[in-house]
């Protein structure tokens, strides 16, 4: 999935970032081990983008990392871009912290079901 960034201070046509799965929610992000990981898959895919479409950029936003279309004096299939970002991200993701990830989870949510049941006996 794409988060699409709006750049009003820069010119160009926008920039946006790669969110893997595991990164989806803003817990996962809020915390430096998530950005820092977020960071990292986006820049592999941004040296990816660089090498295949050479009018693209990599900039920084917020302490993100990004994938920014400056102004193009070139056309640009957007579309294509994004379909190839798409095709080749999932291969930068790092599965053993997707699945890390969703045995947290899990593990929140059964804990959080035990103690339910416990409250719900002691009334």
């Amino acid at each position: 999935d794409f988060l699409l960034l709006m750049q009003p201070t820069e010119p160009g046509l926008g920039a946006f970032q790669y969110l893997p799965k595991y990164l989806m929610d803003e817990e996962a992000i809020s915390t430096p081990e998530g950005r820092e990981e977020l960071n990292e898959v986006n820049e592999k895919i941004a040296d990816y983008v660089a090498q295949q479409w050479k009018m693209v950029e990599v900039r920084t936003v917020a302490g993100f990392t990004v994938i920014s279309i400056p102004l193009i004096t070139e056309p640009l299939d957007v579309a294509s871009l994004l379909d190839d970002v798409a095709s080749v991200a999932p291969s930068f993701e790092n599965n053993s912290k997707y699945l890390a990830r969703m045995s947290d989870i899990i593990r929140r949510l059964v804990m959080s079901w035990r103690h339910s049941r416990v409250t719900s006996r002691d009334c």
